[in-house]
């Protein structure tokens, strides 16, 4: 399923420069599901292009990503009134064809060419709604790879 996400955001302390930029990403995304017993295991994919450009005069840059990932879920047994809690466990690989660079102060470049994500989900193995959203989940995982480590909170399906 294609989709499109994009805002404004402020950086605070940037000095001189424009603190004000666009952000964007684009892509396509699948995710195919299958229950083994009482178990749902789910498999999905993407190609992600992202990036940012500063407001007026200034520079940008962007990046490609392509990513797989597996989570196992499984219910938890109990109810809490209407919620069927459930937990997922969940990786993740993301490749990145024209690797990331992170410049840093009195240090080497950073070259990211791969990262790999390990992390949790809990939502409903039922249908439940809860302030107005369906099927609510929230996960978080650690992403490592490249010299880089980035905890992630995810709200929504985890990859």
């Amino acid at each position: 399923k294609p989709f499109v996400q994009g805002g404004a955001v402020h950086s605070f302390g940037t000095g001189g420069a424009n603190p004000d930029s666009w952000v964007y990403l684009a892509g396509v995304r699948s995710i195919a599901q299958w229950h083994a017993g009482e178990y749902l295991l789910s498999l999905g994919n993407a190609v992600v292009y992202a990036g940012d450009s500063t407001i007026g005069s200034g520079f940008g840059e962007h990046y490609v990503s392509v990513q797989v990932a597996g989570e196992v879920r499984r219910g938890l047994g109990f109810r809490i009134g209407d919620w069927a809690p459930d937990v997922g466990i969940y990786v993740a690989d993301y490749y990145y064809p024209a690797p990331l660079q992170f410049s840093r102060f009195l240090h080497p470049s950073l070259r990211v060419e791969n990262q790999n994500e390990v992390g949790f989900s809990i939502g409903s193995a039922e249908r439940f709604s809860f302030l107005g959203l369906s099927n609510p989940r929230v996960g978080a995982g650690f992403v490592f790879g490249g010299g880089l480590n980035v905890y992630h909170i995810n709200f929504g399906f985890p990859f």
